[in-house]
């Protein structure tokens, strides 16, 4: 173990980026709703997808609907062009759709991750 990351080789990201980060989350959260807390209605779960729509998402649909459940959705704008009827329904049935980038393409090696919002 390293005492200055845990892992041997982690580090941990330095206070200064973790308030950039926590400072692009809240700014983000500022203006998009986002569920804080659950209901008082007993145990619930938040359901999240990521990476759609794609060939199954439909019949996920079909099956969230059966069982009145609701989702959320991180759509994949490219993916769009081939699967957009899955998102059409996702909207007819109530789910919340956010974007998940328009490629989900990982940023180059040894480029460091975007920690704000553009525009900050």
């Amino acid at each position: 173990m390293d005492p200055v990351g845990g892992r041997k080789g982690r580090r941990r990201p330095s206070l200064r980026l973790a308030a950039r980060e926590h400072e692009a989350v809240e700014h983000v959260f500022s203006y998009t709703p986002a569920v804080t807390a659950g209901a008082d209605r007993g145990n619930e779960v938040a359901l999240t997808f990521d990476d759609g729509p794609g060939p199954y998402t439909q019949q996920l649909v079909h099956v969230l609907d059966k069982f009145g459940a609701k989702a959320t959705f991180f759509e994949i704008g490219e993916e769009e062009r081939w699967f957009s009827d899955g998102t059409r329904l996702e909207l007819r049935s109530g789910d919340v759709i956010g974007d998940h980038t328009e490629t989900d393409d990982p940023p180059p090696r040894g480029q460091p991750v975007p920690t704000s919002v553009a525009g900050d």
